[in-house]
């Protein structure tokens, strides 16, 4: 597999287990192995959340090389935890405007939505990195 220049394999991945609201994902599933194989080329880390909720309902195992939490334990406080002192408004007002967006999508009862930006988190050792979410 070579760098990911296009997000097809994530949408994939959405498309797939959407339908089973992301529940019991079989870690050996050949799209698991794929994003996990993907982000650790790409220095990622690729999580599917449930924002009404507040709830992280998949997150690939690069998040403990990212920011030093086991994939099965992390939930949106941890990406707020890790932010840089100076970024954490930056943060926070993108957390407020992904849920304000998801909230629209809800009441419409259908769409979609991509949001982007990058923050500085801390890793394990520490220091703080460019992160794009």
């Amino acid at each position: 597999m070579t760098d990911n220049q296009d997000y097809k394999l994530f949408h994939d991945f959405i498309e797939t287990f959407l339908p089973i609201g992301f529940d019991r994902i079989d870690s050996n599933h050949p799209l698991v192995l794929e994003i996990e194989q993907a982000t650790e080329l790409n220095n990622q880390f690729f999580f599917v959340g449930d924002l009404l909720q507040g709830k992280i309902l998949f997150a690939s195992k690069r998040s403990i090389d990212m920011i030093g939490v086991d994939s099965k334990e992390l939930n949106p406080y941890h990406n707020i935890e890790a932010a840089h002192p100076e970024d954490v408004h930056r943060n926070t007002k993108g957390w407020a405007k992904l849920i304000f967006i998801s909230n629209n999508l809800l009441a419409a009862k259908s769409g979609s939505s991509l949001f982007s930006t990058n923050m500085r988190l801390r890793n394990p050792e520490g220091k703080y990195a460019e992160i794009l979410f």
